[in-house]
């Protein structure tokens, strides 16, 4: 029903605004009979009376938007390594390491992490079952947990790590914001199509971050 709602109030809106632009051709050409363009810009006023201020609106809008989101993925975003795989190939030892293959998807499915749930910096991190869409990284010591937060302005912080199943030792986290449009039939923003453009970095530390994360097993 809100749907059917929102949309018959943007087509009462298109007709305003076309009625204004008729409106305004006439009197630009009444008003200014020997001026050839005088339609023309009759025609652009009753326009920008209706819609003007929605332009301008979204315009500064969407530049705030993108500003924001870039700020965010530059001071807080990225890819952090708390133990390099090196130093976990150390640590573990060279007879555990040998058999340490990243898990199947079927190996995933019958293997759970004891770890559920690992709390860091006011985050809470959720068992995301080592499926990653660059491919799988878990195995039989470490994990994958997922976090998501709003931020505000629909833009969304998404948090993963890779943590050892046991103890939630965190060895490499990644942190990267996007930003989403709503259904139309949750909200008027669903019409804003344009902001689903705006550029964010979730693909620069998504790659990173499974390039990093494959090497905690022995097949990458």
């Amino acid at each position: 029903m809100l749907a059917l709602a929102l949309l018959l109030g943007l087509i009462v809106w298109v007709i305003i605004t076309l009625a204004a632009i008729f409106i305004g051709t006439k009197l630009g050409k009444s008003l200014y009979v020997n001026n050839p363009k005088a339609g023309l810009y009759g025609a652009l006023l009753g326009f920008m009376l209706t819609m003007g201020g929605f332009i301008v609106y979204w315009a500064v809008e969407y530049a705030y938007i993108q500003t924001k989101v870039n700020q965010l993925c530059e001071s807080e975003g990225g890819v952090t390594v708390y133990v390099t795989p090196a130093e976990y190939r150390t640590q573990i030892g060279e007879e555990e390491w040998e058999a340490l293959i990243r898990f199947t998807n079927s190996e995933i499915n019958n293997k759970n992490s004891k770890t559920k749930l690992i709390r860091q910096e006011s985050r809470i991190y959720s068992y995301a079952e080592g499926r990653y869409r660059n491919g799988n990284i878990e195995n039989a010591k470490i994990a994958l947990f997922s976090s998501y937060r709003k931020k505000g302005n629909n833009i969304n912080e998404t948090s993963q790590i890779l943590a050892e199943k046991n103890n939630g030792r965190i060895v490499v986290r990644q942190i990267y914001y996007s930003h989403h449009t709503n259904a139309i039939a949750n909200n008027l923003g669903g019409l804003k199509f344009w902001m689903n453009s705006i550029q964010d970095c979730s693909d620069k530390y998504n790659h990173e971050f499974y390039r990093v994360a494959k090497q905690y097993s022995n097949t990458y």
